[in-house]
């Protein structure tokens, strides 16, 4: 690798200080003045990924590594790029790439651990990430990712001595905290109550720090049967979260109107020609609705690849509508939509997945918002089977409202009846497509489940012509890491704990017992 010149240092102590415009046009002067120079791209390509500007951080990584192919960094920064612009095959493929040059930096091996992650390669991210703790063990980041990897393969244990190194290193490092609380089930002999409120009390404190000591707090209290101590922490964290993420409702609703308003049964009266494929089956519904139980039980059979949450048919699908004229368009998607080749769609969908399953004949994509798309999905893969996983509609409000998802999305759901308005604009929808497809969606109540899964799970795979096989029911032992947010939940026996559980709040959930109306009562 090519050391920097006097410019490749003043791109560093000027990205050092977070002046990302100065950088770029000081690196820009680089590349014009040493057009050959490998390392002046690649930093560009990092500066432009900080701007946010991921395609032309794509194309400034590419040139570094055609001008030198065996440098690992280069490649690892390539896969990066691949992964912002969702091409998750090249993103796999490049990383492989850089994981066989066999890289040293610690740096790397922990980017490298990141990209697995989000391509579902769990086994070989934990690998990775062993790797960077044991090259520099002085970086928090790189306990913490080996933290949540190790939680997702249920080594706990491991896992909170990971967070704690992490906070050893980093006493800011307040999501740790929140993830240590998510770890087990607390009980009156173990629990963290005394620690994180005494961090909580603490003058001038943070909001980042605010938002996870109240979120850990509320889930703890929780745990011990502290129900007014756990909601009113469980409100002030998350008014934090929707001050931080604000909710564009507007754009909600415009969507939701669009989708009724474009998948109308004259469409699927016209019945376009999609791809032929059988393998996939979605799994789709609001989050915490029993999906990630129904993919354990599913992946438990023979027949059937549990892939996990991919948001390839979103991905692939906003390519083929979106128009190429930039965010002032980015609602008017629709618009192009006449013009979609469905079978293309479903195509592009398979080449995009294949790398992430095996050669099983089926495998499960359990990414919950593509209840949005089932429309589409039904066109596309006329073949394919799709489940929709239910629960009682308070419940699922309540227990959205208490779960902190990735930063930015289900902004919905920090706010009760925020909430309970995206219910009943997802109820609404739900209803359509079983309208335009009868039959084709199969209902599947998260209180079956748990209560009678022998003959829920039946009813599962008679809908996907699958043979009944006796080790589906033993879905509290998944074969696969699992990385939502049920990771600890499944991995328990099954139980009826969820059922309910928002009564515990009852007095303080008027207004969307109100707001949802006889709806509270479906199902």
């Amino acid at each position: 690798m090519m050391q920097p010149h006097g410019l490749g240092e003043r791109v560093d102590q000027v990205a050092g200080r977070g002046d990302w415009d100065h950088a770029l046009d000081l690196c820009q002067q680089w590349i014009c003045d040493e057009p050959e120079n490998a390392e002046g791209f690649h930093r560009l390509s990092s500066i432009l990924l900080q701007l946010g500007r991921n395609l032309a951080a794509l194309k400034a990584s590419q040139s570094a590594v055609f001008l030198e192919t065996d440098e690992p960094c280069y490649l690892t920064q390539l896969s990066r790029c691949f992964l912002s612009v969702h091409k998750d095959k090249e993103a796999y493929e490049t990383t492989c790439r850089a994981v066989e040059m066999e890289p040293k930096d610690a740096g790397d091996l922990n980017t490298l651990g990141t990209v697995f992650t989000h391509l579902g390669r769990h086994d070989q991210a934990l690998s990775l990430f062993r790797r960077a703790v044991a090259g520099d063990p002085n970086v928090a980041q790189f306990h913490s990712n080996l933290a949540s990897s190790l939680h997702f393969g249920n080594q706990t244990d491991e896992a909170e001595a990971a967070f704690r190194q992490a906070i050893a290193l980093d006493s800011d490092n307040y999501r740790a905290r929140w993830s240590i609380s998510q770890l087990h089930r607390q009980s009156d002999d173990s629990n963290h109550i005394e620690e994180f409120t005494d961090l909580l009390d603490r003058p001038a404190q943070t909001e980042t720090a605010e938002m996870y000591l109240s979120l850990a707090l509320a889930k703890e209290h929780e745990d011990l049967g502290q129900f007014e101590h756990s909601f009113d922490y469980l409100v002030r964290g998350n008014r934090i979260v929707r001050r931080t993420y604000p909710h564009d409702e507007e754009g909600e609703i415009e969507t939701f109107d669009n989708l009724h308003r474009i998948f109308d049964a004259a469409l699927f009266d016209r019945k376009p020609v999609g791809h032929a494929a059988s393998a996939p089956i979605f799994i789709v519904g609001l989050p915490r609705t029993g999906s990630t139980l129904l993919e354990q039980i599913l992946g438990r059979h023979g027949a059937v690849f549990p892939a996990g949450e991919m948001r390839t048919f979103n991905v692939e699908f906003t390519r083929m509508c979106r128009p190429k004229s930039g965010k002032a368009q980015k609602r008017r998607w629709q618009e192009d939509f006449a013009s979609i080749d469905f079978a293309e769609l479903g195509q592009r969908y398979m080449d995009a997945v294949r790398f992430r399953v095996d050669q099983s004949r089926f495998f499960t994509d359990k990414y919950p918002i593509n209840y949005q798309l089932a429309g589409a999905i039904a066109l596309a893969l006329p073949e394919a089977k799709i489940i929709h996983t239910t629960r009682d509609p308070m419940d699922t409000c309540f227990s959205n409202f208490k779960q902190l998802f990735s930063p930015g999305s289900c902004r919905y759901s920090y706010d009760l009846e925020s909430m309970g308005r995206h219910f009943l604009r997802y109820r609404n929808l739900m209803d359509h497509w079983h309208q335009v497809l009868p039959g084709r969606i199969l209902d599947v109540a998260y209180e079956e489940l748990v209560t009678d899964p022998e003959t829920t799970v039946q009813r599962v795979l008679n809908h996907c012509d699958l043979d009944w096989q006796d080790a589906c029911l033993d879905f509290d032992r998944p074969t696969q890491p699992v990385a939502t947010a049920s990771t600890a939940q499944v991995r328990q026996p099954v139980h009826q704990r969820g059922i309910g559980r928002w009564k515990h709040h009852a007095d303080k959930m008027t207004g969307l017992m109100k707001l949802l109306g006889t709806t509270a009562q479906y199902e």
